[in-house]
């Protein structure tokens, strides 16, 4: 990976983190639009709960603070979405063969040329 990449990869992460440590502590308590329409919808109580729970209700397990939780929450949350993203990209390009660059024809028949010229030229 390239320096300039690196260092978009980093200045998007640092950019990603810095939303999260200020919005999170400001996020809703109210059910979000799934929940909202399932209740409107009179659907709610036929829910079943998850087998588990990475992060149950958007915060960290221990942790009594609920700004700090949710925040903590949304940290690990990017930080587990970029390493998904990063670990992707990096088996897809492993797995991918690389393209074979478009050469213009007119180049193709100048080194055509010139490869049959170098014989005669060296006759001389």
């Amino acid at each position: 990976m390239s320096r300039g990449s690196l260092a978009l990869l980093a200045g998007g992460l640092a950019v990603a983190l810095v939303v999260v440590l200020l919005l999170a502590p400001n996020a809703s308590t109210a059910p979000d639009g799934l929940e909202r329409v399932a209740a409107d919808e009179g659907f709610a109580d036929a829910a079943e709960d998850a087998p588990f729970e990475l992060l149950p209700g958007y915060s960290i397990p221990g942790v009594d603070d609920a700004a700090a939780s949710r925040v903590l929450a949304a940290l690990v949350g990017t930080l587990a979405v970029a390493a998904i993203a990063l670990g992707g990209g990096w088996a897809l390009r492993r797995c991918t063969p690389p393209v074979e660059p478009v050469r213009e024809p007119a180049v193709e028949a100048r080194e055509h040329d010139a490869a049959l010229d170098a014989p005669a030229a060296r006759q001389r």
